[in-house]
C-alpha cells in the first residue's frame, strides 16, 4: 500500500523551563517540515522570555495549585501509600498546607518523603527546615535578576508579608537611589513599575485585585529575607525571640533592619551603633491592609505604642537614606533625628508627635510622608527641607495649620497630598495660612489631592492643568471615590461659576477621567458645554442635583462628538432634566460606554433615542429608578411614512456612518443601488437610510430587530409608575387603544421580539412597575438570562409563558413577589 505523503503527521514538542532566548534552528527544529506539523510548547519562569524573545502567540500564567492538585501531584511523585494510611494522611495535608500551593516547594518535599516516611509531625517539620531544593529554585529565579529589580524584592521582604503597598514601594525606591536633577519621583516611579513588571512576570510578584497593592506569596517572602539575611546582612525581627539578632555585632554589620509585630517593650531604647545601615523599618504591628494611595481608605484600627528612645539614638546611623517608623507614639522625636544627614525618606506614618520642626534640618531630604498622623500644624521649619520632592500629609484630619510661605518654599516638590486633610486656604497676602496661590512656585509638580471647601479661595490662576495625577475637591463636600483613575475632579458649588472660563479649569475638565458634578445651579444647558474643548479624556461621569435640561446637545445641521471614551456614566436627582441628547450625535459618541445609572430625574421620559442605539455597541448595564415620568427605555425618533413602503426613509439622525455594513444589525437594507451621500459643511456623512418594511395595523413597521443592545448584561428597573414599554414604534398606537385579533384589548408588553433584541441578557429585575401587563411577547432570545426578579408589579398578567420558559436554558433564579394579578399557571 502506497503511504498518502499529503497527510502531515502532528509533533508536540516541549522545551521546559527556558531562561532566555533560544535559537531553534541550533536545536534542529526548522520553520517548517514538508510532512510534519509541529507545535512548540515552551515553558519559562518569565513571562518576557516567551512573549518578547520566543515571539509565543499565546502564554498562560500557572499560579498557586489548589489543595486538590497540589495532593494529586504529592501522590504521583510519593506514591499512594503515604495517602492511603488514615495516620500518614493527615501528615501529608499538614505538609501540603506549608506547601501554599507552590509545585517547586510540593515537588522536593513529595521526593523527600517516598522513601523516608516520619511518624509525626514535628518530625516532618524538622527535616523540612533542612529541606533546600525547593527554596534553590526560587534562589535561582532571583539571581537571574537586575541588581535593582533584586534589590526590590529584598525590600519587599523587609516590609510585610503577602500584599505590600506600591505607593511604599515608591517612597523606598526614592530614598534608596537617591535620585539628583528633576521628575526624581517620576523616574523612581518609572523604574520601580519595570522592575515590578519583572518580578510579577517572574512569579515572584502577583498583582493585587487593585492597582494599589502587590502580592508576595509566603515562600517567596521567606526567600527573600532568607537572602536578605545571609548575603546582605538584614535584620529582621517579627517576635521577641528574634530580638537576639539586634546585638552590637550584628548591628555593626547591618545593612538592613526590619522590625514588625513587636511588643512596646521589646523596642530598643539605647543608641544603635549601624555605620552601614540604609534603610530601618519599625512597625507596631504587621498589618496585611495598608492604605497604599492617599486616596485608600484607612479601615484598619490602628493602636499607637509608646516610643521613648534614648535622645542619642539615631546618632549611630548617618549613612541611613529610608527611615520608617508607624504606629508610634512619640513625647518628643529624637535629638538625633537631626543627625541623620543622609537621610533621603522619612515616613512617619500613624504616630503622635507634638513638634517637627527640627526635621528641617534633613536637608537631603526627597520623600517626607505623615500619613493618618496627630500633627497639628507644619511648621516654617519644613521650608528648609529644599530638596522636598513628595510631601505626603493625607488623612492628617488634626492638621489645621499650614503656615503661610512653607509651600512655597518648595519649589522642587513634585507630589504633595492633602487627602482628608488640611483644607483651610486662605486669600491674600496678610492671611498667616497657606495659599493655594503657592502653589504656583512649583514649576515641576506633577501629583496634586486636595480639597478645596470654597470656589471664593481660588486665585486667577493655578497649575492644575498641567498635572499628570490629581484627586481635587473644589465646593463644601469632600471627594469619596472609588474610581482607580490618576485624575479625578468633583465640583460642587451653587453660586457663581466664574472658575468655568478660566484657562487653567478648562485644561483640568480636558484631562479629567472621573468628573463628579453636585449641586450646580444656573445650568440649563448641557454638560459637555462645560468643557470648550470637549471632555477628551474622561471615563466616569457622576451628576447629581444640577440644575440642567441635557447631558448632551447638539443641532440638527451639526452633529456633536461627545463622551468618547466615556465608560461609566451616574445621573441623579436632576429635576430639570429632560433628555439625556438632545439633537444628532456623530457615531463615535458614547461607544465606550459600558454601564448607565439614572435615579430621581422626574421629567425625564426616556434614556436613548433609536438614533443613538447604534452608538451603545458596548453598552452593559442599565439601572433606572424613581424617575415619575419614564414612559420607556428607547424612544423611535423616525418620521414614518405610510404612503409608499418602499419609499427611502430617513434613518438614525444621530449616529451616521458611509458603510453601509455598520448598519445591517440594526436595519433590513434594500435598494443599495438607490443610497447616495448627502454631505453638508461641517455636519459629516448624513445618508438616507432605505429600508424593507411592511405595513401592520395600518402603520409602518421595519420587518428586522429593530433594537440591538448585543453586550447588555444587566437591565435593573424600579419605581417607574409611567413606563409602557421597554421600546415602542413611532406612530403605533398605545397598547390600550389596540385591539388585538380576537376583539379583545392588547395587554401593555414590555419586551416585544420583533422590535427588541437582548442576545447576552443575564439578570434581569423589575420592582414597582405598574403598567405593564405582560413582560414580553413573541420569542424574545434570552438563552443567556440567569436572573430574573419581579416584585411589586400589580397590573403584571404573565411572566413568562411555558415555550419561553423553555428556551431560559441558563436560568438559575427565578422570584416573583407581591404581583397579585400575575397567574398561578401561565398559559402554554
Amino acid at each position: 500500500m502506497k503511504e498518502n505523503h499529503s497527510i502531515k503527521r502532528k509533533v508536540l514538542i516541549i522545551l521546559d523551563d527556558l531562561w532566555k532566548k533560544l535559537d531553534l534552528k541550533k536545536i534542529a527544529i526548522a520553520d517548517g517540515y514538508e510532512n510534519l506539523d509541529i507545535k512548540l510548547l515552551l515553558t519559562s519562569r518569565d513571562q518576557d522570555v516567551l512573549v518578547n524573545e520566543m515571539g509565543s502567540q499565546q502564554t498562560f500564567r500557572l499560579g498557586a495549585l489548589s489543595k486538590e492538585e497540589s495532593e494529586l501531584l504529592f501522590m504521583a511523585i510519593a506514591g499512594e501509600k503515604l495517602v492511603e494510611d488514615p495516620k500518614l494522611h493527615l501528615l501529608v495535608v499538614k505538609l501540603l498546607e506549608k506547601c501554599e500551593g507552590l509545585p517547586v516547594i510540593v515537588v522536593p518535599i513529595a521526593k523527600m518523603l517516598k522513601n523516608d516516611v516520619f511518624s509525626t509531625w514535628e518530625e516532618a517539620m524538622e527535616h523540612i527546615k533542612k529541606l533546600q531544593a525547593g527554596y534553590s529554585t526560587l534562589e535561582l529565579s532571583f539571581q537571574h535578576l537586575e541588581d535593582e529589580i533584586k534589590q526590590l524584592l529584598l525590600t519587599c521582604g523587609l516590609i510585610r508579608r503577602h500584599s505590600i503597598p506600591v505607593q511604599s514601594l515608591l517612597k523606598y525606591s526614592a530614598g534608596l537611589r537617591s535620585f539628583g536633577g528633576t521628575n526624581i519621583i517620576e523616574r523612581a516611579r518609572k523604574e520601580m513599575t519595570r522592575s515590578l513588571h519583572k518580578l510579577q512576570a517572574s512569579s515572584l510578584l502577583q498583582q493585587s485585585d487593585d492597582n494599589n497593592h502587590v502580592v508576595i506569596h509566603d515562600v517567596v517572602h521567606e526567600v527573600a529575607v532568607g537572602i536578605a539575611t545571609k548575603d546582605h546582612h538584614a535584620l529582621v525581627v517579627t517576635n521577641s525571640d528574634d530580638m537576639k539578632l539586634l546585638s552590637a555585632e550584628n548591628l555593626e554589620e547591618s545593612t538592613a533592619i526590619s522590625m514588625r509585630n513587636t511588643a512596646i517593650e521589646d523596642h530598643p531604647r539605647e543608641t544603635w551603633m549601624c555605620p552601614n545601615l540604609t534603610i530601618c523599618i519599625i512597625h507596631a504591628a504587621d498589618y496585611l491592609c495598608v492604605p497604599d494611595s492617599p486616596s485608600t481608605a484607612d479601615d484598619v484600627n490602628f493602636v499607637q505604642q509608646s516610643f521613648s528612645p534614648d535622645p542619642d539614638f539615631f546618632s549611630g546611623m548617618r549613612m541611613l537614606k529610608v527611615l520608617d517608623i508607624r504606629d508610634m507614639q512619640f513625647t518628643n522625636l529624637p535629638l538625633s533625628v537631626g543627625s541623620l544627614q543622609s537621610l533621603t525618606t522619612l515616613c512617619l506614618d500613624y504616630c503622635s508627635f507634638y513638634d517637627v520642626a527640627i526635621i528641617g534640618q534633613l536637608k537631603r531630604l526627597q520623600v517626607l510622608s505623615f500619613i493618618g498622623s496627630t500633627i497639628h500644624w507644619l511648621p516654617e521649619a519644613i521650608g528648609e527641607l529644599i530638596d522636598l520632592r513628595l510631601l505626603d500629609l493625607s488623612k492628617c484630619s488634626k492638621l489645621e495649620v499650614i503656615e503661610r510661605g512653607v509651600l512655597a518654599k518648595l519649589t522642587r516638590l513634585e507630589e504633595l497630598y492633602l487627602d482628608d486633610s488640611f483644607d483651610r486656604w486662605q486669600v491674600g497676602d496678610k492671611a498667616w495660612l497657606a495659599s493655594l496661590s503657592e502653589l504656583n512656585n512649583m514649576p515641576h509638580l506633577s501629583a496634586l489631592h486636595t480639597h478645596v471647601p470654597s470656589e471664593s479661595v481660588l486665585p486667577e490662576a493655578l497649575p492644575f492643568g498641567r498635572l499628570a495625577r490629581y484627586r481635587i475637591t473644589i465646593g463644601e463636600n469632600k471627594l469619596y471615590t472609588d474610581y482607580r483613575e490618576q485624575r479625578v475632579l468633583r465640583l460642587s458649588f451653587e453660586e457663581s461659576t466664574y472658575i468655568l472660563f478660566h484657562e487653567w479649569f478648562q485644561l483640568t475638565l480636558q484631562k479629567s477621567q472621573v468628573l463628579q458634578l453636585q449641586n450646580l445651579a444656573k445650568q440649563n444647558g448641557s454638560i459637555n458645554e462645560l468643557c470648550m474643548d470637549g471632555f477628551q479624556e474622561l471615563k466616569h461621569l457622576q451628576v447629581d442635583f444640577c440644575s440642567i435640561r441635557y447631558i448632551v446637545r447638539a443641532t440638527a445641521w451639526f452633529p456633536c462628538r461627545a463622551f468618547t471614551i466615556l465608560e461609566s456614566m451616574s445621573l441623579g436627582n436632576l429635576d430639570i432634566l429632560e433628555k439625556i441628547c438632545q439633537g444628532p450625535l456623530q457615531p463615535e459618541s458614547f461607544s465606550k460606554l459600558k454601564s448607565l445609572k439614572v435615579s430621581g430625574c422626574a421629567k425625564l421620559k426616556n434614556l436613548f433615542s433609536l438614533s443613538l442605539v447604534n452608538c451603545l455597541t458596548q453598552l452593559e448595564e442599565i439601572e433606572v429608578s424613581g424617575c415619575e415620568e419614564m414612559q420607556e427605555i428607547i424612544v423611535d425618533d423616525r418620521e414614518i411614512e405610510n404612503e409608499d413602503e418602499d419609499k427611502p426613509a430617513q434613518g438614525p439622525a444621530g449616529c451616521h456612518s458611509n458603510d453601509v455594513a455598520s448598519h445591517s444589525h440594526l436595519l433590513s437594507w434594500r435598494g443599495a443601488a438607490q443610497l447616495k451621500d448627502n454631505r453638508k459643511d461641517g455636519c459629516g456623512i448624513i445618508m438616507p437610510v432605505i429600508t424593507k418594511r411592511t405595513k401592520e395595523a395600518g402603520r409602518a413597521v421595519w420587518a428586522d430587530d429593530l433594537v440591538k443592545l448585543r453586550k447588555l448584561r444587566r437591565l435593573a428597573l424600579q419605581r417607574l409608575p409611567s413606563i409602557t414599554s421597554f421600546f415602542s414604534i413611532a406612530n403605533s398606537k398605545k397598547p390600550s387603544d389596540r385591539a388585538s385579533q380576537n376583539g379583545s384589548l392588547a395587554r401593555a408588553v414590555f419586551f416585544d421580539a420583533q422590535q427588541v433584541s437582548l442576545p447576552m441578557l443575564q439578570s434581569l429585575r423589575l420592582r414597582d412597575v405598574d403598567i405593564i401587563e405582560e413582560l414580553w411577547h413573541g420569542p424574545l432570545e434570552l438563552r443567556n438570562l440567569k436572573d430574573l426578579k419581579v416584585e411589586k408589579c400589580k397590573n403584571l398578567v404573565s411572566v413568562v409563558n411555558f415555550t419561553s420558559l423553555m428556551k431560559l436554558q441558563q436560568l438559575e433564579s427565578l422570584c416573583v413577589e407581591e404581583c397579585p394579578s400575575v397567574r398561578s399557571n401561565s398559559e402554554p
